[in-house]
C-alpha cells in the first residue's frame, strides 16, 4: 500500500500538531525528527495452507523482534496442532548486497514454531524484545485478566537467543525457581500503578543498566488500566524492573518496579484526529540509543468494523529523556511531499505525521541502524494487504497479517 494512504491529518489540527512538534524539538534539544520512507510491505501467514491447523484459527501477530537472521514472531491466538505454537520464526535475507540501504526478504513460505510447552501454555503472549547484547529473548503476555485455571494470561518467559528450546518462566524474586507462571508479577505491577484493578501490559522492552548494576532493565509497556475490561482507559505508561542472567542461565528480575514514563496526556493531545490513543507497543534502537513507540486506536464496535476504524502512530525517544521532567517522545514525521495536502495559508507544510491508517500496529523490530519492520495485529477487521505479486487483496483474518518495512532517516 503506497504510504500517502496512510497520511492523514486534520485540517483544524494542524497549526496544534506544528506547534507540538516545535515544543518537543525544543525540549528534548534535538535539531529535527525523523522521517520516514516505506520501503516494502507484504503478507505473513501463520500458517501454509496446505498445513492449515484443524478447529477455528486466527492470525493477529502482535510482537515481532530481529535475532541474528530470523525474525520471531508472536500470534496472540494460539495455533493448534502437533509441532504447532503461537511463537514462530521466518528467515530474513538480504535480496542486494548493499549494506548501506540493504533490501531485505522474508521467507515466509518456511515458518519455524517454537513447539516447546512453555509458549503453548502462555496465553495471547503480546510483546517481544531481545537483550542489547543480542544474547537473550523475552517475551510476555498482556497480565490482563486472572482467575484460577487463567494463569497462562501472565507469563513472562525469556531464552538464550541461539536455543529457543531452553525457554523458561521468569519469575518475582520471591517465587521458587520451579514456577510455571509469572502471576505473582501481577501485584508488582498493580502497586506501581497505584492499585489499578484491571490493566493490560502491550510492550516490552530491554535496555542497557543505567548505573553499571545488573545486566540491564526491562521495560513494560501498559495500554489500559481501569476497575475491569469493560471500562478501560486507554494509557502510554512505561514500567522498569532491572534484570540479571543467574548463574543457572535463568533471567530474573529485580525488586526495583516503578513507573518511569506517563505519556497519555502528552500524546493524546497531539494525535491530529482525537482518537482514542493506547501505546500497542515499545522497542529499543541500539544503534542509536533510542526507544520506539507505537500507539494506536480501535473502534470496532460494529459486527463488521470497516478498516478505517484501526488506526497507529509511531513515536521516537532519546533513552536519555526516559522519565525526564518536560521530555515527550517526538512524532515519525513523512517527507511533506507525500502528505498529499492542501497548503496551509499558502505555504507547503512543514510536518506531517507517519499514520498507519486502517491498520492497528502492534510489533515492532529493529532491523538494522536505519530500517524497521512493523506487524499489524487488524483481529477480525477485513483489511487490504500485499500479495507476493505485488497486487492488494482483503486480508484472510484466519491466516494472514501484514507488515511493512520502513527506512527512518
Amino acid at each position: 500500500m503506497p504510504i500517502k494512504h496512510h497520511l492523514q491529518i486534520k485540517k483544524t489540527f494542524r497549526q496544534a500538531f506544528g506547534l507540538f512538534v516545535a515544543l518537543t524539538l525544543l525540549l528534548s534539544g534535538c535539531a529535527a525528527p525523523l522521517q520516514a520512507t516505506l520501503k516494502q510491505s507484504g503478507t505473513i501467514r501463520c500458517f501454509q495452507e496446505q498445513n492449515r491447523p484443524e478447529g477455528k484459527t486466527s492470525c493477529e501477530l502482535s510482537a515481532a523482534v530481529r535475532v541474528d537472521n530470523t525474525v520471531v514472531f508472536t500470534n496472540d491466538k494460539p495455533i493448534p496442532g502437533n509441532g504447532k505454537s503461537p511463537v514462530f520464526s521466518l528467515s530474513l535475507s538480504q535480496q542486494e548486497n548493499n549494506t548501506a540501504h540493504p533490501v531485505y526478504a522474508l521467507d515466509t513460505k518456511h515458518i519455524s514454531y517454537f513447539a516447546e510447552p512453555a509458549f503453548n501454555n502462555a496465553s495471547k503472549l503480546e510483546s517481544l524484545t531481545v537483550t542489547p547484547d543480542g544474547k537473550w529473548v523475552v517475551a510476555a503476555t498482556g497480565f490482563d485478566r486472572y482467575k484460577p485455571g487463567q494463569e497462562g494470561y501472565n507469563t513472562l518467559l525469556a531464552w538464550p537467543a541461539e536455543d529457543w528450546h531452553a525457554v523458561k518462566t521468569v519469575i518475582s524474586p520471591s517465587q521458587g525457581p520451579d514456577a510455571k507462571d509469572s502471576v505473582s508479577l501481577r501485584e508488582k505491577f498493580k502497586q506501581v500503578l497505584g492499585g489499578s484493578e484491571y490493566f493490560k501490559i502491550e510492550g516490552l522492552a530491554a535496555i542497557p543498566a543505567k548505573d553499571g548494576s545488573g545486566q540491564g532493565r526491562l521495560l513494560f509497556g501498559v495500554r489500559e488500566t481501569g476497575a475491569d475490561y469493560k471500562n478501560p482507559n486507554h494509557v502510554i505508561q512505561i514500567i522498569q524492573a532491572g534484570y540479571h542472567i543467574s548463574g543457572d542461565k535463568r533471567l530474573q528480575l529485580h525488586d526495583d518496579f516503578k513507573l518511569v514514563a506517563d505519556y497519555t496526556d502528552q500524546l493524546k493531545s497531539a494525535h491530529p484526529d482525537k482518537h482514542t490513543l493506547g501505546l500497542s507497543s515499545i522497542e529499543y534502537d541500539q544503534y542509536h540509543d533510542r526507544l520506539y513507540l507505537l500507539t494506536s486506536y480501535e473502534e470496532v464496535n460494529a459486527e463488521e468494523p470497516p478498516p478505517e476504524s484501526l488506526g497507529a502512530y509511531l513515536w521516537t525517544l532519546p533513552l536519555a529523556d526516559l522519565g525526564k521532567t518536560g521530555s515527550s517522545p517526538q512524532p515519525i514525521l513523512v517527507d511533506p511531499a507525500s502528505c498529499q495536502q492542501p497548503k496551509t495559508n499558502g505555504k507547503p507544510l512543514e510536518s506531517c505525521p507517519l499514520e498507519f491508517k486502517s491498520h492497528k500496529a502492534e510489533g515492532l523490530a529493529v532491523l538494522d541502524s536505519k530500517q524497521i519492520l512493523v506487524v499489524f495485529d487488524d483481529d477480525r477487521v477485513k483489511t487490504q494487504v500485499q500479495s507476493e505479486d505485488g497486487q492488494q487483496h482483503e486480508r484472510k483474518p484466519e491466516s494472514e497479517s501484514g507488515y511493512e518495512i520502513i527506512e527512518l532517516h
